[in-house]
């Protein structure tokens, strides 16, 4: 969920976009191109062409270190508990799993600038520290229950 001055924007299910301005009209809007798949797309213009990459490896490099060592230091995959979920509409007549109350809990995660297991989610659950250091490949140490 995106907030700006004028609007609220949602993406749902990666393939339509939500936008509920402050005066409460509502706009629904295809997303035409999955993001993958324009990164993709974009990835072999550069390979063709001229054209620049958005992003060079070298600045993706801490946020895939991040999001890799997130997974690392968690050790397995966990599952959250069914009650914890929910089962909503996305479009007339198509259901998607969701996660209960996620709105309220990634707004308190950001105001405290904290981990969710950090402000006591009930299924969240706490990682050890991960080194980073020489880290070059991924998984080193995730596995699968």
């Amino acid at each position: 969920m995106i907030e700006t001055e004028k609007a609220v924007i949602k993406f749902i299910n990666l393939q339509q976009v939500e936008i509920t301005f402050n005066d409460g009209t509502v706009e629904f809007r295809d997303s035409y191109k999955e993001n993958r798949l324009e990164m993709i797309e974009h990835l072999c213009r550069t390979m063709r062409s001229d054209e620049p990459l958005i992003c060079s490896l070298e600045m993706t490099r801490p946020f895939t270190l991040t999001v890799n060592a997130a997974f690392e230091s968690v050790g397995t995959i966990h599952t959250i508990p069914e009650d914890a979920l929910d089962c909503v509409m996305v479009r007339e007549n198509e259901k998607q799993v969701a996660i209960s109350n996620m709105g309220a809990i990634l707004k308190e995660a950001f105001e405290a600038n904290a981990l969710f297991s950090e402000i006591d989610v009930p299924w969240a659950v706490r990682s050890e520290p991960f080194d980073t250091k020489d880290y070059a490949k991924f998984p080193v140490r995730f596995h699968k229950k």
